[in-house]
């Protein structure tokens, strides 16, 4: 109020408007800014970024180049345009603008960034490869960076480097198509061919899931020969029931009949009066006492048994407890979607087992929801 025309109270202003989005007002100042002041790089260079905030990238352009006409050692001006270049697909201007930007400030972390992909695209991968290298231990990790870093090791021939981060892409989106098929790629130039068309299998079973449509799957009605349950499934499961002194076992499975061994399917063991043989009072405890069980089993080894989400799930009145894991035995292995849930029914105990693979995740999540909530107890005593 006292100076409207105060060159550094507009200019931080603009910054402020810049940094909470209100990218219109900050243009607005700028503009002003540019009529009170003449030829400071800073307020251009800011202005650049702003139009490019608003997706104006030709007057962005411009006043980026502005800013480097009046000061061509701004490295931040430069790092800006290099960015701009890149995305322009100008690439060796890109390189030549990033790399001297990162002369001056060898930690700017998206100047790497962008001097890493115009790298890449000119075939520099081993700088490519240093510069993702370096974001990497900033802290930065993510899918992205892995998946760049990854396919820069693979032009390198760094092929066991590129596993590597292609399993690292894995871990975090186990179904990410185009980093499964260049890790095919990678397993076939160390020789490794049978890896290699597992992942090319799965791709093929990702794609195919991709196609179906569980709203038109056709659920049918199973119950073992008791009739202690129901439960809704597709109709191309195969059942299989076993009588134990104090339980019934189901089995429903897309694979032909193996109870050790199925890779998508449904195992229910209903056991009688739970509650009584372990001497717990309530429901809630037998509950609570079934996770800790569930908890305490060792996956020492194991690639990855991961813990998506827990949950109570209500049956009617009844507690529950829902745990969704993803599990993987290897690093090569497929990574296999678990669920474990159990129904606390008066002092009987329901447990529900769940296995598809991760490729099928689309299609089978609905479905065995579905069928989750489809249970129906039917001859227990409920006390």
């Amino acid at each position: 109020k006292i100076d409207p025309d105060h060159p550094d109270a507009l200019f931080n202003k603009g910054l402020c408007h810049y940094y909470v989005y209100e990218y219109d007002s900050a243009l607005k100042i700028l503009n002003h800014l540019e009529k009170v002041t003449h030829n400071i790089a800073d307020v251009y260079n800011l202005r650049g970024l702003t139009y490019l905030s608003l997706a104006d990238t030709v007057k962005a352009m411009a006043d980026f180049n502005k800013a480097i006409q009046i000061d061509s050692k701004f490295s931040e001006a430069y790092g800006n345009r290099g960015a701009l270049l890149n995305k322009f697909g100008r690439t060796e201007e890109a390189y030549k603008d990033l790399s001297y930007a990162l002369a001056f400030d060898s930690s700017n972390s998206k100047v790497l960034y962008e001097h890493g992909k115009a790298a890449y695209k000119l075939g520099k991968y081993s700088e490519a490869i240093r510069d993702f290298t370096l974001l990497l231990s900033k802290g930065g990790g993510g899918e992205e960076l892995f998946q760049r870093r990854g396919d820069a090791f693979f032009k390198n021939k760094n092929y066991k480097e590129a596993i590597d981060d292609y399993t690292r892409v894995l871990y975090m989106n186990p179904i990410e198509l185009v980093t499964l098929n260049n890790l095919a790629f990678a397993y076939e130039a160390i020789g490794d061919s049978t890896q290699a068309n597992n992942l090319r299998q799965m791709i093929q079973e990702i794609i195919y899931a991709q196609s179906l449509n569980p709203d038109s799957t056709e659920f049918i009605s199973y119950s073992p020969p008791d009739s202690i349950f129901s439960i809704q499934l597709p109709r191309n499961f195969n059942q299989f029931f076993r009588t134990e002194k104090d339980s019934t076992i189901a089995y429903f499975m897309v694979d032909p009949i193996n109870p050790d061994n199925y890779r998508i399917g449904m195992k229910i063991i209903v056991r009688r009066y739970e509650g009584i043989r372990q001497n717990i009072p309530s429901s809630e405890d037998m509950l609570e006492k079934w996770r800790q069980s569930r908890d305490t089993i060792s996956y020492e080894g194991v690639f990855r048994n991961d813990i998506l989400s827990r949950r109570h799930k209500l049956y009617r009145d009844y507690p529950t407890y829902l745990t969704q894991f993803l599990y993987q035995k290897t690093m090569k292995s497929e990574p296999i979607m678990r669920w474990e849930y159990a129904i606390a029914y008066g002092l009987h105990l329901i447990e529900v087992y769940v296995t598809f693979p991760m490729t099928m995740y689309g299609y089978y999540t609905p479905i065995f929801e579905k069928s989750l909530n489809s249970i129906d107890i039917k001859s227990l005593g409920q006390f």
